[in-house]
This record gives structure tokens, C-alpha cells and sequence, in this order.
């Protein structure tokens, strides 16, 4: 069972969701969470429950089809900057929420530079 970490972490963002929140949603630990983020320990059943409390298909989830989920507008890098500003601003000791969102964040940022590239 695999899942694409950049599409996860993308809808997560989309969604505003915290990784706290997220766990909430597939009701399970935020440790979990990362597990399965990380395709470790991630089973059909966990694949299920990640994509339901995404609102994407399991499929789109483990990267096949469309690189945007259905029916959903990709947020521009502004956009993603600032649902990410806020949500570094709420937490203010979470680690692994923080370098959760930074490390999307220089993901949006080097796809964009190449994109003007």
C-alpha cells in the first residue's frame, strides 16, 4: 500500500487543516498520522479513512489520475502562504506541526520557481 506524500500534504493545506485536526478527522494519533504519511503502517482500511477525511478517492491518494482532486482549485502560492503564515502563527511550540508546514511550504515554493523557470 503507498500513498503520494505531496498530494496528502497539498489537500491537507487546501482543507486548513492542522495535523491535529487531520488525526481528529481519521480518528487516530497525530504519531499515526505521520506513520502513514510516510506509507509506514498504512493499510487499505487507514488508505480509506485518510482519503474519506480528505474528500478524495484512495486512488487519487496514492498518486494516480489528476494532479488536482476533482473539482478542486489548486490555491495560488499566495494563497498557500497565507493559510500556512496562520497556521504557523496558532502554534506555538508544535514541532512537528511546524516542520510539517514548512516543508510544504518550500515544496510550493521550488515548484513555482521552476514553473517560471
Amino acid at each position: 500500500m503507498s500513498i503520494n506524500k505531496e498530494r496528502a500534504q497539498q489537500q491537507i493545506v487546501n482543507l486548513g487543516l492542522s495535523v491535529r485536526e487531520m488525526a481528529k478527522r481519521c480518528q487516530t494519533t497525530t504519531t499515526t498520522l505521520a506513520n502513514w504519511l510516510d506509507g509506514k503502517k498504512l493499510t487499505a482500511g487507514s488508505l480509506e479513512k485518510l482519503a474519506a477525511a480528505l474528500s478524495v478517492t484512495p486512488e487519487w491518494l496514492s498518486g494516480a489520475g489528476s494532479s488536482e482532486p476533482a473539482g478542486r482549485r489548486a490555491p495560488s502560492l499566495q494563497e498557500r502562504v497565507t493559510i500556512l503564515a496562520k497556521k504557523l502563527a496558532e502554534m506555538n511550540s508544535n514541532k512537528l506541526q511546524q516542520d510539517f508546514l514548512l516543508d510544504y511550504l518550500v515544496k510550493a515554493i521550488e515548484v513555482r520557481v521552476i514553473e517560471l523557470s
